[in-house]
């Protein structure tokens, strides 16, 4: 009989850590697993994961997905920055609804059981259909990137640097030696204000803990995007681009993939506290986003707990 695994590292109010718990749940249960995740008050809200077995098979498991993704389309997305200059080519998340439709197309056309993960990171990713105000495609709530940082890029450069003790160190801690590579920001704890600073931060790479920050990319799978009246909608996430938060409950009952996915569906902000202890929620945070003026550079700011 396998034993819980406690992830130590990671801590139910912070968003980033949130997602982090929530792309073991998405890497081990795509490996065919059969894994539940729940959270644990008696740690100070952290994450256990049920049914791996040992933290040596949950490592195994984590290092494959990460050699696997390097053929994974959904990551290699670019598109000319500049229609005038089509060799010029970026990788974020905000192409024209023409290129947006032909890249989702064409991962719809070669979809299998082997390649659907890719196709739930991408719905998460950016949907059709909503746009920003120049009519390129909006993407999640989560892209806190901006100016010279392009996403995708970042993604990329960021999986090639990952390694198994990086993983392991993201998981379980502690995060000794935190290193200069690309920063997704959703970490509270690596915030930076530009009111702060001399500089804007948007252009200023972060010291990031890797294992961290790659397994949050794939827990945003549970946090779908879609278009509703031309606006990009991203679960979770209430408010405008400028002005949102988000909110993510932590419950006590071990849940698989699908259970988790249909929990963070709810709107668990409306229910009463006798109903959230009646399904398991032990508590419910909300983390405003802040994006500056200069570019959109996005961060969380420290969380609270919704009464």
């Amino acid at each position: 009989m396998s034993e819980p695994i406690l992830l130590t590292a990671l801590q139910g109010d912070n968003p980033g850590a949130f997602l982090a718990a929530l792309g073991v749940l998405e890497v081990t249960t795509t490996a065919g697993f059969a894994t539940r995740l729940r959270w644990t008050a008696a740690a100070g809200w952290r994450p256990v994961i049920e049914g791996m077995g040992s933290v040596h098979a949950l490592l195994d498991v984590l290092e494959q997905d990460l050699r696997s993704t390097r053929d994974q389309e959904v990551l290699s997305f670019q598109y000319p920055k500049d229609e005038k200059k089509p060799q010029d080519l970026t990788g974020d998340l905000k192409p024209d609804p023409p290129r947006l439709r032909a890249w989702l197309e064409q991962l719809a056309a070669d979809v299998s059981p082997d390649t659907r993960s890719s196709v739930d990171l991408a719905v998460a990713l950016v949907p059709e259909g909503g746009l920003d105000r120049g009519g390129k495609a909006k993407p999640t709530a989560f892209h806190f990137t901006a100016g010279q940082q392009k996403f995708l890029d970042m993604v990329n450069t960021l999986r090639d640097e990952v390694t198994r003790d990086h993983l392991e160190e993201g998981l379980f801690g502690p995060w000794l030696h935190p290193v200069k590579l690309p920063s997704l920001g959703w970490d509270v704890g690596n915030s930076r204000e530009y009111a702060l600073r001399a500089q804007d931060p948007s252009t200023d790479a972060k010291l990031a803990q890797p294992g961290f920050e790659w397994l949050g990319l794939r827990g945003l799978r549970f946090l779908p995007t879609w278009a509703h009246r031309g606006q990009t909608v991203t679960t979770g996430v209430k408010g405008s681009w400028k002005n949102g938060s988000f909110l993510w409950p932590i419950w006590q009952p071990a849940l698989s993939a699908a259970e988790v996915a249909s929990l963070l569906a709810q709107r668990t902000r409306h229910w009463t506290p006798a109903e959230r202890r009646a399904r398991g929620i032990g508590t419910l945070y909300e983390a405003r986003i802040n994006r500056h003026d200069q570019g959109g550079y996005g961060s969380f700011r420290p969380p609270a707990v919704v009464p």
